[in-house]
């Protein structure tokens, strides 16, 4: 079954930026992560990247 989409220009430029935000918040966090050395903090800081990249994923599995 086809879904129709009834996106605005307004509406995608809305999901592009909060997709750009979880991207950016993505590469930060993983970036962190390999430069700190405790163990406990390294995992903390990979379950937030990890958080941030499935609401990319989710975001283009919507826009599919």
């Amino acid at each position: 079954m086809d879904k129709e989409s009834n996106l605005t220009t307004k509406d995608l430029s809305y999901v592009t930026d909060i997709f750009n935000w979880n991207i950016n918040c993505y590469n930060a966090f993983y970036h962190f992560q390999n430069l700190l050395t405790e163990k406990k903090a390294q995992e903390l800081v990979q379950n937030i990247a990890d958080e941030h990249k499935k609401a990319c994923e989710d975001l283009l599995d919507l826009m599919k």
